[in-house]
């Protein structure tokens, strides 16, 4: 017999989850009048017997089926169950419009609700996997979706070529926005473009003749300087082999552009054909980087499980994966590296071809970028290393297959320097020819930094609220834990992957803190190491401790990845390209998740060229100390044929965080003087860039984006009035308070509307009313091209004048 209060609380959940979907019907259909939502009421009844006999007839098999699975008391599992389904209860929450109402948080209540559920259900059915283990079966369709299934000749093909599809449809744009055109991407390709054209490297015609617009819009500043030659003979600072790499891509696309252009007339098609083309081979290389990986973690652990974790994490996180498409020479760089350190330190033979190959890799590594100079001779001194340390025949001989090719690179890099600039200066790339300049002078192109820029650029790499990995991607905090387990099998093999990451991470610091780029750029060369050290965590033992940090930093992992796939411009930031301290706000993240009462901008660290945040800096750094000393920890896992259904802790903690998340959403307003304007009895204060500002006693909103505003009033007012004003036909849908309501602009009509919301339901605060008020505009305009006598190219959706009526005169 089930217990009473397991009773009472599916009575709950099921009344909850009725009335929700009551509700939401009666809303749909009745536009949330009150006088017709009122008989409808005669509706919840039958929704809360169909779903009580639905939710009873599915727990109930469930609940049987395990019972008999396991031996364990149906009275058991089924309270379990029952408790699994309680997030449910934040339904209720639904009606909280109806005392009080500042945001919408209904949009948030289903989706927590099934996560919340999810998760429980989840921890409930792996306690009983894990003590029934041959009673408790997973289901055939997921053990077919299982990679370490395949064999272990296969699992390789499957990891490169899932990596491939999912970064080929990123590029192409097809589920998520890709990265945007920018930053070094077209001046990259304007050196292809000018080979292909003119046969050199010389952009000065290409510049002047703006070569660039066939596949980047508006003005390109130039990233190019004067060579020996005079004005007239410019040469990027970006080196050419890249350019190469993509140059036959680039080639098919143009074709591939000039097919397009005949079957489609869309603007802007050929460039976008053309741009996807040139980042096809990004995409290759970033799959074959994630290959690299996940060998060289199979071949230091010997399991699959971590080698698959390890690459899916660096593969489909920051900053690996916005990166996977652009046209920048990092993803280049960790493959040589990558391919180099397993040929070299992972392989018991070092075969003559491995050699040459991996000399051949050295030797290609500055040719994508002065910068990589330092890490081309690191990587010399571990061959060096791995070479004499190894027990072969003929050393020298084979030292010499090594060294032939970096020996040549360096003759012909010397003399690309001295015919282009008249100078075996490396910072000439940089600045071009100078008169008089001594060639030491380069160092100081390089080491510019001074020691508190230095070390806020370093620690930046990581915790910086902007570029910091750990803030995009805090699963490598766990990096930490895994080089004390790797240093601990492997001392030698460890302290040399540390060294290399270490070196190049404080060359780059002194030398370079990022571009108009996402983030972690400097490091993606080296990150590899770091997700090596990061799968290492994965391999000891996963206590129930250890489980729930690791899940809980790819949790948060993937949901900043997810922001970031859905919003790509909060991964760039202005200052790093002016190299000056101009985009102080912090990360566009935090400044899009901050409102009034909570500025998350304080909360995480802010470091660069003026770091700023320093006891923000040393509580995450304290934090992430105490994460990694915590997961180091040895702890003890429950004994065996022990069983616990218990889950009152996740219970709570799935509640809280609910809490906390429908708490945020619905204080998530801004009023910022900045953005606000006086009317008549109120001020409004724009919640979002979707508008032109104030003018002419209203606004216009942006084109067909929904724009956002807070309305404040000293005293509740008795009636909103909202005059909507368009050149086209369209549908305006407004919604105040909890109320919405859709107007319409037909030729006939005309092209102004008015809509009235009476008594409105605001929120007080402070001895103020506060009013959400949402425009959604169906059509948008250019008033230039409906009247070629206008000068206004703004994208315009409706023009919206408010008028605030109160019942008594103040």
């Amino acid at each position: 017999m089930i217990s009473s209060r397991s009773v009472l609380l599916f009575s709950l959940e099921v009344t909850a989850i009725a009335a929700y979907v009551w509700h939401q019907i009666a809303v749909l259909f009745m536009n949330g009048e009150k006088f017709r939502i009122f008989p409808s009421i005669l509706l919840l009844p039958v929704f809360i017997l169909l779903g009580a006999a639905f939710l009873k007839k599915t727990a109930g098999w469930s609940a049987g089926k395990l019972a008999r699975m396991t031996g364990l008391p149906y009275i058991r599992i089924s309270h379990c169950l029952v408790l699994a389904l309680s997030p449910f209860l934040i339904l209720y929450l639904d009606f909280l419009q109806y005392i009080v109402f500042l945001k919408d948080i209904r949009g948030y209540l289903l989706p927590l609700s099934l996560l919340g559920s999810g998760y429980l259900l989840f921890v409930s059915l792996s306690r009983l996997k894990r003590a029934y283990p041959d009673a408790v079966a997973v289901p055939h369709f997921l053990r077919a979706l299982n990679p370490n299934r395949l064999p272990s000749k296969r699992l390789p093909l499957f990891v490169f070529f899932l990596a491939l599809t999912v970064y080929v449809i990123y590029a192409a744009g097809l589920l998520f926005p890709p990265q945007p055109f920018t930053g070094d991407e077209p001046h990259y390709l304007l050196i292809t473009q000018s080979i292909l054209k003119d046969g050199d490297i010389n952009l000065f015609n290409n510049y002047e003749e703006k070569d660039y617009l066939e596949y980047y819009p508006g003005d390109l500043r130039s990233h190019a300087f004067r060579g020996k030659k005079g004005d007239r003979y410019q040469y990027s600072k970006h080196l050419p082999a890249l350019s190469l790499l993509v140059l036959p891509a680039y080639c098919c696309g143009k074709t591939a552009a000039r097919l397009g252009k005949s079957l489609t007339d869309k603007p802007g098609a050929e460039r976008r054909i053309i741009v996807f083309f040139a980042r096809l081979p990004l995409c290759i290389l970033t799959a074959m980087a994630g290959l690299m990986l996940f060998l060289i973690v199979r071949d230091l652990t010997q399991r699959e499980d971590a080698a698959l974790s390890g690459w899916f994490l660096f593969s489909f996180t920051a900053p690996v994966l916005f990166y996977s498409h652009l046209v920048y020479p990092e993803i280049p760089a960790a493959l040589i590296t990558m391919f180099l350190i397993r040929c070299l330190l992972l392989r018991k033979g070092l075969k003559a071809s491995c050699l040459f190959l991996s000399g051949l890799g050295i030797a290609l590594l500055p040719w994508f970028g002065i910068k990589y100079v330092a890490l081309s001779a690191l990587l010399s001194l571990v061959s060096v290393f791995a070479l004499f340390i190894s027990k072969m025949e003929k050393k020298w001989g084979r030292l010499l297959c090594w060294a032939a090719p970096p020996i040549l690179s360096a003759i012909l890099y010397m003399y690309f320097l001295w015919s282009l600039y008249g100078s075996f200066s490396p910072s000439s790339v940089y600045k071009g020819v100078i008169p008089d300049a001594s060639t030491p002078a380069w160092l100081n192109h390089f080491f510019k930094s001074g020691s508190i820029e230095f070390f806020s650029r370093l620690l930046g790499y990581f915790g910086d609220q902007r570029f910091g990995v750990f803030f995009y991607a805090p699963v490598y905090v766990l990096g930490l834990a895994g080089l004390f387990f790797f240093w601990k099998r492997r001392k030698k093999m460890a302290s040399g992957l540390l060294f290399i990451f270490a070196a190049f991470a404080a060359f780059s610091a002194y030398y370079y803190w990022g571009g108009y780029c996402p983030p972690a750029r400097p490091l993606i060369p080296v990150m590899w190491i770091w997700a090596l050290f990061t799968a290492f965590s994965f391999t000891v033992f996963q206590s129930p401790s250890r489980l729930a940090i690791k899940r809980s930093v790819i949790a948060v992992s993937v949901v900043a990845t997810w922001a970031a796939l859905n919003n790509p411009w909060i991964l760039y930031h202005e200052n790093t390209s002016s190299g000056l301290f101009e985009d102080a706000a912090g990360s566009r993240l935090l400044v899009d998740s901050s409102n009034s009462f909570v500025d998350l901008v304080k909360i995480f660290p802010l470091l660069g060229r003026e770091a700023r945040g320093w006891i923000p800096l040393l509580f995450w750094t304290a934090a992430v100390i105490g994460v990694s000393i915590f997961f180091i920890k040895k702890a003890g896992g429950r004994k065996h044929g022990s069983l616990s259904l218990n889950i009152t802790v996740h219970l709570i903690s799935v509640f809280s965080l609910s809490l906390i998340v429908l708490a945020y959403a619905f204080f998530d307003i801004r009023l910022n003087r900045k953005d606000a304007f006086q009317g008549q009895g109120y001020e409004l204060y724009f919640q979002d860039a979707n508008h032109y500002g104030h003018e002419l006693g209203g606004f216009w909103t942006r084109g067909k984006r929904e724009t956002a505003a807070v309305l404040k009033t000293s005293r509740p007012p008795s009636r909103i009035d909202l005059s909507l004003t368009g050149r086209v036909e369209g549908i305006t849908e407004v919604q105040v308070g909890r109320v919405s309501k859709t107007a319409e602009r037909t030729g006939e009509a005309g092209m102004q509307t008015e809509i009235s919301f009476p008594s409105p339901t605001g929120f007080p605060l402070r001895g103020s009313r506060l009013y959400c008020i949402s425009i959604q505009e169906s059509s948008a305009f250019i008033p230039f091209r409906l009247d070629k006598k206008e000068r206004d190219n703004r994208s315009l959706g409706v023009f919206v004048r408010i008028t605030v009526q109160f019942r008594n005169p103040p």
